[in-house]
């Protein structure tokens, strides 16, 4: 009937908020100061590739987590819990059928392997 103080929703504290934002940007900071490192000391000693600055690592890292890590957030963690639902159901199935049904989809997936290959 009556809410009580406790009750309602609150807000996250503008310090939090901060605080992540100020910890995201000093990690973007750190990780990309470690490309740059590994850069001017590995690829720049053993090709013959010039020194990169601090923006250009910068955007080396963002560019290596748009392609290669999505940035921890999009159909990563979706996929994978898929995927084991799919290895879950295909091996209750796998256990319920016959040796002769199992030796056909062998044979099918082995077929299957060689048009490929060729």
């Amino acid at each position: 009937m009556f809410r009580s103080e406790n009750t309602k929703k609150h807000k996250p504290a503008a310090g939090k908020v901060f605080f992540f934002i100020l910890a995201g940007a000093a990690i973007l900071v750190l990780v990309s100061a470690v490309v740059q490192f590994l850069w001017n000391a590995i690829l720049a000693e053993v090709t013959d590739v010039r020194p990169i600055s601090f923006l250009q690592a910068l955007g080396l890292f963002v560019l290596a987590k748009i392609l290669f890590g999505s940035l921890g957030f999009g159909h990563s963690r979706f996929y994978r819990h898929r995927g084991n639902d799919r290895r879950a159901a295909w091996r209750e199935k796998w256990r319920h059928m016959s040796d002769a049904e199992k030796a056909e989809i062998k044979e099918k997936w082995r077929d299957h392997c060689r048009k490929r290959d060729h």
